[in-house]
C-alpha cells in the first residue's frame, strides 16, 4: 500500500493495540494490531468507504506484513 500510516492509539491490553490508519495524511480507518499473533483487524470509516471498502483485507495484510513501502507503523499514543 503506498502512503499508507499506521499510528498506535491505545494499549489494549499485553498483546492488543488500537490503531488509526492513515492514508495520504487522512485518517481512513480504526482498528486493532495483535504484535504476538501479528493479526489485524480494521474498519473502514464512513467517510471513506466509497474509496477504501473493497480494500479492507489488502490493508489489514499490508499492516501483518509490515508490507508499508516507504510508510510506517509508528507510536500515536500519548
Amino acid at each position: 500500500m503506498e502512503n499508507l500510516e499506521v499510528l498506535f492509539t491505545t494499549q489494549i491490553d499485553r498483546e492488543n493495540f488500537g490503531i488509526n490508519v492513515f492514508h495520504n495524511h487522512n485518517m481512513i480507518a480504526n482498528g486493532q494490531l495483535n504484535i504476538c499473533k501479528n493479526w489485524a483487524h480494521i474498519n473502514i470509516l464512513e467517510h471513506s468507504k466509497e474509496a477504501f471498502e473493497d480494500m479492507e483485507h489488502e490493508i489489514e495484510r499490508a499492516i501483518e506484513r509490515r508490507d508499508l513501502v516507504g510508510n510506517r507503523i509508528g507510536n500515536g499514543m500519548n
